[in-house]
């Protein structure tokens, strides 16, 4: 055997158990919520000439539909105040590229007034709409359908004209529900 592959061995299993027992620490100490959603697809694609049906070739290929990754948490800051983040990941299965918060993250404080965050997040007609559409988030989504300037990214940060976006360095106040609304 060789002596790279004894020395693998003998430290990834001491790195295995500390590794837990930080994961069981930090859990125990923290309210940290880890999610995601694998959304991928499968697509055949053939293609032929108008003129007398002659095959140009086939492709089958994995798709991504916004895959995600994240963590969200808050912190009890006393009384009815308590401090909230989230740092939301894309996730690219069929290529492997991905951005770290390159998703909806932020940082802010929640209490009986609402809740105030800054940071990286959808925009309010987003939000407003995405509730509305059976395909969200997918390319036979309507945003993807509409024309609203872009096709669907990962991030969709860098297409201004897209009414499906994230903006950057944003902040939101959202109000608590006073008498039914909000």
């Amino acid at each position: 055997m060789p002596p790279i592959l004894h020395l693998r061995r003998r430290h990834v299993m001491p790195l295995v158990v500390m590794a837990t027992g930080l994961v069981a620490d930090a859990s125990a100490e923290t309210n940290v919520t880890i999610y995601g959603r694998l959304n991928t697809a499968i697509e055949y694609s053939s293609a032929s000439t108008s003129t007398n049906g002659t095959s140009l070739g086939s492709v089958v290929r994995q798709t991504n539909n916004r895959s995600v990754f994240g963590f969200r948490g808050e912190e009890d800051l006393g009384g009815s105040l308590k401090a909230v983040w989230q740092i939301e990941s894309n996730l690219s299965i069929d290529t492997g590229q991905g951005q770290i918060a390159g998703r909806n993250s932020r940082i802010g404080l929640q209490g009986d007034y609402g809740l105030f965050f800054m940071g990286h997040w959808t925009t309010p007609y987003t939000e407003a709409t995405m509730g509305y559409d059976p395909y969200y988030p997918t390319t036979a989504g309507y945003m993807a359908l509409i024309g609203n300037g872009s096709t669907s990214s990962s991030d969709n940060v860098q297409d201004t004209s897209s009414f499906d976006r994230r903006q950057k360095n944003i902040v939101q106040y959202r109000s608590p529900s006073l008498a039914g609304v909000s």
